[in-house]
């Protein structure tokens, strides 16, 4: 999903329109709307979409996104880089983004992120003549016929794309996208979890960029608040970089898994610790076990309790356990470890 982005970021200065390039009428189609790619949006342009759509953040995220970049811990309320991030969610897998409407159209058009509303003025695309005319074979207003563009307009929309890439945290954007890969690629196909393929699409996955135990504690503990307000969303997932030391990372969650401190949350959530390094003691090193608790990078799962009530409770909870470790036992471990590097930067 992030190959497009990262394209983008590759190219995130801005060099002069060429001549084709300087032709161009938006006929509304609605074909850039319904590719694959992801498209981000930064604290201000979140609040624009708010405004837009009357909703408040929680309700928005919900409904139209699949995945967050927190803020920084020391600035919760900044802007820039340091800000929230949301990521559109696609109304189908690979389809179209789900603030289309009935009509496919933009529901908030006025309101849309600076990704869309510059295009196709963007540096990779004004980077060669080449990148243009294939650009143009899936934009129909990219055409030798459409009216001349205003290019002082045109590049200063390109400027302005170029420099919200600058600022945009692509390697916490990556690690949304890895922890997602872990579910629909991973414990989807090894069904180590009988309900995560059903679950998949609407969970939740932020992103903390959190480098303290408060701080990440602080980031689940607002996550989990999140969830019991959110019942369209089934489970959340938290993605923290930082936690490398298996040790330290599982000492965080396992005292919020005692008491989060917030007696709303206490007997409310359930949450589970994933690691890339975990392993099961006095297991043999090389088997597939170990992958019943690995992830490409730490996790934290965060579910509600009152859904795993519903499903039996902790015998429910047993049996997946047991059916997990019947299946990886019966899996060849190299084999497994190899499925696992392959699906992130910090996999394997």
């Amino acid at each position: 999903m992030l190959t497009a982005l990262f394209v983008l970021l590759a190219f995130s200065s801005c060099p002069p329109l060429h001549p084709e390039a300087q032709r161009f009428e938006c006929t509304g189609c609605g074909d850039c709307c319904r590719v694959e790619g992801d498209v981000w949006l930064n604290s201000q342009e979140i609040d624009a979409a708010l405004e837009s759509t009357n909703l408040t953040e929680v309700a928005f995220a919900a409904e139209f996104c699949d995945a967050a970049i927190l803020p920084t811990p020391s600035s919760p309320s900044q802007r820039g880089s340091s800000g929230s991030f949301l990521r559109l969610r696609h109304a189908t897998p690979g389809g179209g983004c789900a603030l289309l409407d009935e009509e496919q159209k933009c529901s908030i058009y006025e309101a849309r992120p600076l990704q869309c509303s510059t295009y196709p003025f963007w540096p990779r695309l004004l980077h060669s003549p080449q990148n243009w005319a294939a650009e143009a074979s899936a934009c129909e207003g990219i055409q030798p016929s459409a009216p001349e563009i205003d290019v002082p307009v045109a590049t200063r929309q390109a400027e302005e794309w170029a420099a919200w890439l600058r600022r945009f945290p692509a390697d916490y954007a990556a690690a949304a996208d890895d922890a997602r890969r872990w579910i629909t690629d991973f414990v989807v196909p090894l069904s180590l979890c009988p309900y995560a393929s059903a679950a998949a699409e609407m969970t939740r996955v932020s992103v903390s960029r959190s480098t303290t135990p408060a701080s990440l504690a602080a980031d689940v503990t607002s996550e989990a608040r999140r969830l019991l307000l959110t019942p369209s969303v089934p489970t959340a997932l938290v993605a923290a970089p930082a936690f490398t030391d298996l040790s330290e990372f599982l000492d965080i969650i396992y005292s919020l898994d005692e008491s989060t401190g917030d007696p709303d949350l206490d007997g409310a959530i359930l949450i589970a610790p994933f690691h890339p390094s975990f392993a099961f003691a006095g297991v043999d090193p090389a088997s597939a076990l170990h992958y019943e608790k690995r992830s490409p990078l730490p996790l934290v799962s965060i579910l509600r309790a009152e859904d795993v009530e519903a499903i039996g409770g902790e015998e429910a909870t047993a049996r997946i356990a047991a059916a997990n470790e019947e299946a990886l036992l019966g899996r060849n471990g190299a084999e497994v470890a190899e499925i696992f590097k392959r699906l992130g930067r910090s996999g394997g």
